[in-house]
């Protein structure tokens, strides 16, 4: 399987994390620890303080907390954040007081939105565009009226 040499550092953490019963470690990592604790002292006398702390622990008498089970069932849950759309359709048609203001309001932004973007964008009406057909005008008013009259 796995052909890496295990070093001591190694071997502390596995047993931090698993614990002494071999049968808890990954298969991986079980071959390699099973060598180190053939040739090295240090980790049979690290798996065997490991052993006695386990042994330990689970001598130690678990606490009971009464009720513990109904108080965690009968306390309320955190409030559900909403998306923006959610809370936009909220606010335009509220469910529990009607107010006209609100889809009134959200009817004109169309329209303020329009008006804005009208001023703020020509849409290809230029300034000499403008210019041209001013002169052009003027031109053709000039063209009409009557210059003999006075003679």
């Amino acid at each position: 399987m796995n052909d890496k040499a295990m070093n001591l550092n190694e071997f502390t953490e596995l047993l931090d994390l698993y614990g002494s019963a071999t049968e808890a470690w990954p298969p991986q990592r079980r071959e390699a620890a099973t060598r180190l604790l053939k040739v090295d002292q240090q980790a049979r006398l690290l798996l065997q303080q490991q052993s006695q702390l386990d042994e330990t622990l689970a001598q130690l008498p678990l606490p009971e907390f009464p009720g513990l089970e109904h108080r965690i069932i009968q306390q309320a849950l955190p409030q559900r954040r909403r998306s923006p759309l959610d809370s936009f359709i909220e606010w335009l048609i509220p469910h529990r007081t009607p107010q006209l203001w609100r889809p009134v309001l959200a009817s004109c932004l169309p329209l303020v939105f329009g008006i804005l973007l009208g001023n703020y964008f020509s849409f290809g009406v230029s300034e000499q565009q403008l210019a041209e057909d001013y002169w052009s005008d003027e031109l053709y008013i000039l063209a009409l009226n009557d210059y003999n009259e006075g003679l």
